[in-house]
């Protein structure tokens, strides 16, 4: 058990815990209470197989894995296909279905998305060139030429 030199004269009595099997937590300026966790005794642990931990018995493949391959990109600058996460598609459709350009702080509105989501997003669409932005800042979705920056 790890508390910590001073860990008795800030509240932490580990010689107070009920049982094996409870650990103290803090949450802000709280006491410490106490949580049930994990317990395993001498015994279990003594059991466990001998094998190294963090390895694999065997290497996993594409066809085991079950999992998409991930590729970076680099250069996102120079993508111009609109992106497709949920977000920036939630944001493009609010952006395309208006009848004026947005405000981005109403996108937070119109989308039930978080202040950062939202921002994350639009700038994927502004990069992509997917939506522009007017002179007083609001958004529209470009429409195939450069007269929707007007």
């Amino acid at each position: 058990m790890v508390l910590g030199e001073d860990a008795q004269a800030k509240g932490w009595n580990a010689d107070e815990l009920p049982v094996p099997g409870v650990a103290l937590i803090r949450d802000g300026k709280r006491k410490p209470d106490p949580v049930k966790v994990r317990y395993m005794d001498k015994s279990v642990v003594i059991a466990l197989p001998d094998r190294e931990p963090w390895s694999r018995s065997v290497a996993p493949t594409v066809e085991t894995a079950g999992a998409p391959t991930l590729t970076l990109i680099t250069n996102a600058a120079t993508e111009t296909a609109p992106a497709v996460d949920g977000a920036a598609a939630r944001v493009l459709k609010v952006i395309e279905t208006a009848a004026e350009p947005v405000l981005q702080k109403d996108l937070v509105t119109r989308t039930g998305l978080s202040k950062g989501a939202v921002s994350k997003a639009v700038k994927t669409l502004t990069t992509g060139g997917t939506v522009v932005r007017t002179s007083d800042g609001r958004l529209t979705a470009t429409r195939g030429d450069e007269s929707a920056a007007a």
